[in-house]
């Protein structure tokens, strides 16, 4: 992503936007660490009827995970107006990172397949670098192999025309990309805490049977809530 200049300070008062596509699946940890750099946070519900800002307007655009497919418009018609924006955004250069969902939404906006993974991933599961992963380094905080990272996905991208693949795991291959200078998709999520996935449980019950499912038990372990909002700090840290 574009890096700021290096002067003290320099992200007070900057402008993250996040895009909302559930009630209950808000920014998570990232708000902390928001509020600790001094950013302004606004928000867009398209579901709510909400119309979509000026992307020239917006320091960090966050397009946020959600329960609908990314090809849903015959469902979700404000979904439309949320491809045109992204489109936007990604013209004006703005910095944008997709989680789940919203990087499935960068990936078709960027002309690349989104479908049904072969498993549904749901739990702790860790990712592993690609070789250009490795060199890139803004994700290396989610690469300890003792660190998984919250999965909840059944759908999944392909790779954009001239994306960077960035992360894989043994249960979907495309865990991350980069897109031009500007452009983060993530299929993991590095925002959620342990009170949105309590939520998210109480209406996924009972829980699909996979391979890559994971116990309601585990799924709530703080421990690693608490480090997982830790190495989401550090890589917000490294993208602005």
């Amino acid at each position: 992503m574009q890096k700021p200049p290096a002067v003290p300070g320099y992200t007070h008062g900057m402008r993250l936007h996040y895009v909302r596509h559930l009630p209950v699946v808000g920014l998570g940890n990232i708000r902390s660490w928001a509020q600790r750099c001094g950013w302004e946070t606004t928000e867009t519900r398209p579901y709510d009827g909400d119309s979509f800002p000026d992307p020239a307007g917006i320091d960090l655009l966050i397009v946020l995970g959600g329960p609908m497919g990314a090809c849903d418009e015959h469902k979700h018609a404000w979904l439309l107006a949320e491809l045109d924006f992204v489109e936007r955004a990604i013209e004006t250069g703005t910095n944008i990172l997709g989680i789940c969902l919203g990087g499935q939404i960068i990936a078709r906006v960027l002309g690349a397949r989104v479908a049904p993974n072969r498993h549904p991933e749901l739990g702790w599961h860790s990712i592993e670098p690609t070789a250009e992963g490795e060199q890139d380094g803004r994700l290396a905080a989610f690469f300890a192999p003792d660190l998984p990272v919250m999965q909840w996905h059944f759908d999944t991208f392909d790779l954009p025309s001239g994306a960077v693949h960035l992360a894989r795991n043994a249960a979907c291959e495309n865990q991350a990309f980069s897109w031009g200078a500007s452009v983060l998709g993530l299929q993991f999520h590095p925002e959620l805490t342990h009170e949105v996935v309590a939520d998210i449980l109480r209406r996924y019950d009972p829980l699909p049977q996979g391979e890559f499912v994971t116990s309601a038990e585990e799924m709530l372990d703080t421990n690693r809530f608490a480090r997982l909002a830790t190495a989401n700090g550090s890589f917000l840290d490294r993208i602005t």
